[in-house]
């Protein structure tokens, strides 16, 4: 499984998809489904409706169809054993190998470089 996800008061709220329905993207396999749209569509109604989408930490899951890798790119803050735990169990691949990038595309705003200022 691949897709996107939200991590709010402590739950991961996901989007998945299998790899066999994941868009093609170079070497990977991933969701065209955008953070705002599932945050928007699915997501506000149930949280905070004052915040935008990029308020709390996120992250994407991508398969390398080359190397055979799952990469989790999170936000700095989720990047802590048990949540990583969590995400693999969440999209089926705990038993194996990947790899974990943090990405600024997905920092949320306590971790954004305007509130370090």
């Amino acid at each position: 499984m691949i897709g996107i996800f939200f991590y709010v008061n402590g739950l991961l709220h996901v989007h998945k998809e299998p790899l066999d329905k994941a868009e093609d993207y170079g070497d990977f396999k991933t969701t065209p489904l955008a953070h705002d749209t599932l945050w928007e569509n699915r997501l506000r109604a149930k949280q905070r409706k004052d915040v935008d989408f990029n308020f709390y930490p996120r992250g994407r899951v991508v398969y390398n169809r080359m190397s055979g890798q799952y990469i989790v790119y999170i936000d700095r803050d989720l990047n802590k054993p048990r949540i990583l735990r969590k995400i693999a169990e969440v999209y089926n691949f705990a038993d194996a190998v990947f790899r974990v990038e943090m990405d600024e595309h997905y920092r949320c705003h306590m971790c954004s470089p305007l509130a370090e200022e």
